[in-house]
């Protein structure tokens, strides 16, 4: 009986490929030569699955006929199922030259173009495909794939926004696109955008993992644990998951959580490096520094990420700092902060962007300063604690926040947020205000307040401090918004803070670029202590000055003066504060010292690296004068 090969086409359309698969054998076995039978074989075994049938049926039928640029493409995807990229780009780069108007051509052969890591050709394959047809969700996000390789991330965000808005519901498309926006520290973005896909999938553990760790980013820990806690309850054996939360529990002060999680993780999987590494932070914790090394040391040898080799290269450097090994610690926080520059939001961060708005706030206050007024009839002004970060600023939060009558929010953007709308109206006005009316500044501090209660969902009004280092920048924002507010200034000895900033590993943005290298932190601190001393003698604000070396010298009797100054009674438990803040999550780099008791272990630290502070002396010079500090090595502080 001859071959029917439309008949067998129509058995693979109804589904049945055993049938069609079974009848093309037949009429091979008698003639090789069968018209259509090699076809229909191909394109039946890849139905059922079987690669390593479909690509040589296949092939033997482009043989006898090559003209069929869909079969091309086919053979391709048969090839790319058995790993052979190069064969499948080949395929696809003959399919393209037969119909260079298909759309489908270009997208698969961007694709394994990416496949061979070729990303820059996958890019332009996949920017033709869409060219060609616009509506092609799959290129639109194979094409963010191509361009987050690249390290293009703008465009990969515009790439998977196009495929989703082609096809809102693709899970695969929203965690692509979530991922991205987290590399690049949109966090809130990535959060709103991880949940779309967890509403779709409510129980897929990698999707719930992904929504974890970024609400861990976002500093909710209690949602992030039990979003943890959920995925390893649906996949009891991901190590990575256990890894990411006994990351999460080392980093909130659970040692023991960690250490328990770490092991679970390392018991599921001996090699997992995240886990690994939690078991170094905890012996370098637990005082067992030339072990944690070791392990580190170990771990960095197989690093296999970027991102891995940066936390590794950051602990090394902690670690051989812990040893009094100057030398290969700046060297290793070089190059850990180097690789940090070298990420996606590193890319992103301009250090100077956030240079010029200092510079822009400094030219102010020289110029057209805010206007002395009557304090606006606002109750419940914040106090505004504030400095340089790494100057004892979340010490005395953590201090503060012990206090029954004070709330402290802990560096979070509603003052941030305020500047930046006050800096647009002045765009638009061509000038700097120099106060606000009555109905600007209760509308701005009712945005202010709204925003910070938001983060602290429990405050209910009442003495709030607000803490954030670097809102001495912003200060005039301050003074415009509340006449009446009150100021902690925070101090510390230049040198220490500027080697301190240098020595960590921050979330990257604008304001952290600058701290990558020790003269970028040295510029930025002498361009922001500037704005301070033009500005203090202007705010018609009370200010009151804390050294962090008195602080730890003499605790009681230093920190009894910011209370008082604040306005509420001294409260004797304010002594133990590093027992609240172990039931406090801790948002900044300081989140283990400020769980111990005071040590004095950190003062005059940058004297061990005078060879590499000494460059940058003349910058801070006229600070270390005017805060009453000693450049000279053999008097300290």
């Amino acid at each position: 009986m001859a071959f029917d090969a439309n008949g067998a086409l129509d058995l693979l359309r109804r589904g049945n490929a055993p049938a069609a698969r079974a009848a093309a054998e037949t009429a091979l076995n008698a003639d090789k030569t069968t018209p259509g039978a090699h076809q229909v074989l191909g394109l039946a075994a890849l139905q059922m699955g079987d690669a390593a049938a479909a690509a040589p049926a296949l092939k033997a039928a482009l043989t006898a006929d090559p003209s069929q640029p869909g079969l091309w493409e086919i053979y391709g995807g048969a090839l790319e199922a058995s790993n052979d990229h190069a064969g499948a780009l080949q395929a696809y780069d003959e399919a393209v030259r037969l119909a260079p108007e298909n759309a489908s051509g270009h997208r698969l052969r961007g694709i394994a173009l990416q496949q061979l890591k070729r990303n820059t050709d996958a890019a332009q394959a996949l920017r033709t495909a869409v060219h060609l047809d616009a509506n092609d969700a799959e290129a639109w996000f194979w094409l963010g794939n191509a361009h987050y390789a690249s390290a293009a991330y703008d465009e990969a965000v515009n790439a998977f926004q196009t495929a989703l808005k082609l096809r809102p519901q693709w899970t695969d498309a929203l965690l692509n696109l979530a991922v991205v926006l987290a590399d690049v520290g949109q966090h809130e973005a990535a959060l709103q955008t991880y949940q779309k896909a967890m509403d779709l999938s409510p129980d897929n553990p990698l999707i719930l993992r992904h929504v974890a760790i970024t609400l861990r980013e976002l500093q909710h820990v209690d949602e992030a644990e039990r979003l943890f806690k959920q995925a390893l309850d649906l996949d009891p054996d991901d190590a990575v998951t256990a890894a990411a939360l006994a990351d999460m529990y080392e980093q909130v002060n659970r040692l023991e959580d960690a250490g328990e999680m770490a092991a679970r993780a390392i018991d599921i999987d001996p090699e997992n490096a995240q886990a690994q590494k939690v078991h170094a932070m905890l012996a370098r914790r637990g005082g067992d520094t030339d072990a944690a090394l070791e392990s580190v040391l170990h771990l960095l040898d197989r690093a296999s990420s970027r991102l891995e080799l940066e936390s590794l290269t950051f602990e090394r450097a902690r670690l051989h700092d812990r040893l009094g090994d100057v030398d290969d610690a700046y060297s290793a926080f070089a190059e850990a902060n180097r690789l940090q520059m070298e990420g996606p939001a590193g890319q992103r961060s301009n250090p100077q962007t956030y240079r010029a708005q200092v510079a822009r706030e400094l030219e102010i206050w020289n110029t057209a300063p805010p206007e002395h007024e009557d304090a606006a009839a606002w109750s419940g002004a914040p106090i505004f604690l504030m400095g340089f970060p790494r100057s004892g600023t979340t010490l005395l939060d953590q201090v503060l926040d012990g206090h029954d009558d004070i709330a402290v929010m802990e560096e979070r953007p509603p003052l941030a947020e305020v500047y930046d709308r006050l800096t647009a109206l002045e765009n638009q006005a061509g000038k700097p205000f120099t106060r606000l009316d009555r109905d600007q500044r209760r509308a701005a501090q009712e945005f202010y307040f709204t925003r910070a209660k938001s983060f602290l969902p429990a405050y209910t009004g009442g003495l709030l401090i607000d803490k954030h280092p670097l809102a001495t920048a912003k200060v005039r924002t301050i003074k415009l918004l509340f006449p009446d507010a009150k100021i902690i200034f925070a101090l510390r000895h230049p040198c220490d803070v500027v080697l301190s900033c240098f020595m960590q590993r921050f979330v990257m943005n604008m304001a952290m670029a600058n701290f990558t290298t020790v003269e970028g932190a040295a510029a930025l601190y002498a361009q922001v202590m500037q704005v301070w001393r033009a500005a203090e003698p202007k705010l018609d604000l009370p200010v009151h000055r804390i050294r962090y070396e008195d602080v730890v010298q003499d605790f009681e009797a230093q920190i009894k003066s910011p209370v008082a100054f604040i306005g509420v009674p001294w409260d004797d438990a304010l002594i133990n504060f590093h027992e609240h803040a172990q039931q406090r999550h801790v948002r900044t780099a300081s989140y283990a010292q400020v769980t111990q008791p005071l040590y004095t272990s950190a003062l005059a630290r940058w004297q061990k690296y005078a060879d590499y502070i000494s460059p940058h002396l003349d910058t801070l010079r006229p600070h270390l004068e005017e805060f009453g500090y000693s450049a000279n090595i053999s008097k300290g502080n």
